[in-house]
């Protein structure tokens, strides 16, 4: 008997540590923002509580205590049928941690239920309280499919209004200057942050006529700027894009379709001679235009602007 109070105490005590050491681990490697730092939280307060109410089951067991059993045991059940039916109806992916998580409470519930209702000492008893768990079981399963198809149509209908609403567009390169008189659409960055800069790019963007999109903001020498002037671009319209920049790299474009969902574009730039060769504008600035326009991930993006930043940090150190 001493060694099973031993066991049920060491388990008490590698339970939380256990799970400490896990996120720990998690939010060294896995670079968590502040929001899923606060999850991981909870969620380890959770797991915490729910191990040590399998432990106390565990202790329930080695003292043959049957109220203890079904006390405990009917707990862990509940709420193992409460995270698989929640898991099933929410719309959030699924990590593989949450996926083996996922198929732990199913095994964990059906074994439990099965002993469970192996202890109980009446035969008729048993009986009814199979036939009962058995419905019960075979509701859940129900209500968990319609939920699960319900999400699903959902969750599909929601890709294809997706689909349909992103944009498709093309740029016509400017092999010269063009001024514009106010009967073109254009648009650029704050004009007082821009002075700093050496070159320019001018380039006309075509929107194809699917649906309508936004110019939300450009990417140039590791900051953001947002865009004004004519951002709205309408089915089968143009609009100019002009900027000045002085780094002729990692140059990114952010466009918004019309559910407010982010698009990223890489602009590779072109430089051109003017008139009788002269590379300067008549701003005095080096002249380019675009070559080629090539949509990026937000992930892809989230280590662009990182890499740039480390860049940066170390220019500064040195």
């Amino acid at each position: 008997m001493i060694g099973y109070w031993i066991s049920f105490a060491l388990i008490a005590l590698l339970i939380p540590i256990g799970l400490a050491s896990i996120k720990a681990w998690g939010e060294k490697h896995l670079n968590y923002t502040d929001e899923q730092k606060k999850n991981a939280s909870i969620n380890l307060f959770k797991y915490w509580m729910f191990y040590w109410l399998c432990d106390l089951f565990y202790m329930a067991c080695f003292l043959d205590n049957l109220i203890c059993k079904f006390v405990f045991g009917c707990l862990i059940m509940v709420i193992v049928s409460m995270n698989v039916g929640f898991s099933f109806i929410s719309s959030n992916c699924k990590t593989a941690f949450q996926k083996i998580g996922l198929l732990q409470d199913f095994l964990v519930g059906i074994g439990l239920t099965v002993y469970l209702i192996y202890l109980i000492p009446e035969k008729e008893l048993q009986t009814i309280i199979l036939t009962i768990v058995a419905a019960l079981y075979g509701g859940l399963i129900t209500l968990v499919g319609v939920a699960w198809t319900i999400k699903k149509s959902d969750k599909d209908r929601k890709e294809d209004e997706i689909k349909h609403e992103k944009p498709y567009f093309s740029f016509n390169p400017q092999f010269h200057e063009i001024p514009l008189n106010g009967s073109e659409k254009a648009c650029f960055p704050p004009i007082e942050g821009e002075h700093k800069y050496k070159s320019e790019v001018l380039v006309q963007l075509e929107n194809s006529d699917k649906t309508t999109f936004i110019l939300k903001k450009l990417y140039h020498d590791g900051k953001w700027f947002e865009l004004e002037g004519n951002f709205t671009v309408l089915p089968s319209g143009k609009c100019f894009l002009s900027f000045y920049f002085d780094s002729p790299l990692d140059i990114v474009l952010a466009v918004q379709d019309t559910l407010g969902n982010e698009y990223y574009y890489t602009l590779y730039v072109l430089k051109i001679a003017l008139v009788n060769g002269v590379e300067l504008s008549s701003s005095g600035r080096f002249f380019y235009t675009l070559r080629e326009i090539k949509e990026i991930s937000k992930d892809e993006l989230s280590r662009l602007v990182k890499e740039n930043k480390s860049k940066e940090g170390n220019g500064d150190e040195k």
